[in-house]
């Protein structure tokens, strides 16, 4: 039986559950379950959702995730805490590759009317959507807010890719720099050479945000869901 096979056969036999029980909880098949647990699949896509069903995070289950401080950390005696790869359910389609990890950034409301403040050195991984294997600079959003509801709820992670062109219709994170980065996240109308145009779903009404201000515009790519 491999590392993750024993691992998520333990997880699952301490909740008491079958593996008919698991599968049905991660919305898998329980012949996934069981060639996870026989060591026949080394490494699941569907890892994440099964973390999620066994309520532990996704290092417990593969422990190539987990952290261990290097030899300057330990001499430093720094006290060191690795952001975990955090085990959300994909959306449809965009089921997250497993291979690789993405920076993830917590979004907070700033007042009324849909406006976010964002953190950047405040930073968390995910598994990387499949769509931006080739996308770098790709970043995510944790969504700790409803004024975003109904596209986003609190708990969602969104996912914006800087190469992409913003286009109408498409859900688009606009940014202008203070002391902590101001954002707004809207479905674009319409922009001209002045304004970009967006709708507030917390307001319900269109927002103009002069592109002098709101230099960047970045469109948001995948999301991961809350199961």
């Amino acid at each position: 039986m491999s590392t993750i096979g024993n691992n998520v056969r333990n997880a699952r036999l301490r909740l008491g559950m079958t593996q008919e029980q698991l599968a049905e909880a991660a919305n898998v098949s329980q012949t996934t379950i069981d060639k996870i647990e026989r060591g026949l699949t080394k490494r699941s896509k569907y890892l994440p959702w099964i973390a999620i069903a066994l309520s532990v995070d996704i290092s417990e289950l593969d422990n190539s995730l987990r952290y261990s401080p290097t030899e300057k950390e330990k001499d430093v005696g720094e006290v060191v805490s690795r952001p975990h790869l955090l085990a959300f359910r994909p959306g449809k389609n965009e089921q997250g590759t497993g291979n690789d990890s993405i920076p993830v950034y917590i979004a907070t409301e700033a007042g009324n009317g849909g406006f976010l403040k964002i953190d950047f050195s405040n930073v968390d991984y995910a598994l990387r959507p499949r769509n931006l294997d080739n996308s770098p600079s790709a970043y995510g959003l944790y969504i700790a807010g409803g004024t975003m509801h109904p596209e986003l709820s609190p708990g969602d992670m969104a996912f914006f890719d800087t190469r992409l062109p913003v286009i109408v219709g498409s859900t688009v994170l606009f940014q202008r720099d203070d002391d902590v980065v101001t954002a707004f996240l809207g479905r674009l109308q319409g922009f001209d050479a002045t304004y970009w145009t967006t709708y507030c779903w917390e307001d319900r009404k269109s927002v103009d945000l002069p592109r002098e201000e709101w230099p960047r515009a970045h469109r948001m790519a995948a999301r991961y869901t809350r199961p």
